[in-house]
């Protein structure tokens, strides 16, 4: 019960930014990362399918 208190309070009130910025970055420092290569690979895929349709027509 600790564990749900602590995720869902510590967004809403952060007595000091700096700690909250932290404990964020440590915490979702890998999730942040997936999402980054996800758009940069949706991106590279937009591009190289619109490339690709450039040259079929």
């Amino acid at each position: 019960m600790s564990d749900g208190n602590q995720n869902g309070g510590e967004d809403g009130s952060g007595e000091s930014p700096d700690p909250r910025d932290q404990s964020f970055l440590s915490r979702h420092g890998c999730l942040i990362t997936i999402i980054v290569v996800l758009l940069i690979g949706a991106a590279a895929g937009l591009w190289g399918f619109i490339s690709w349709l450039e040259r079929g027509n």
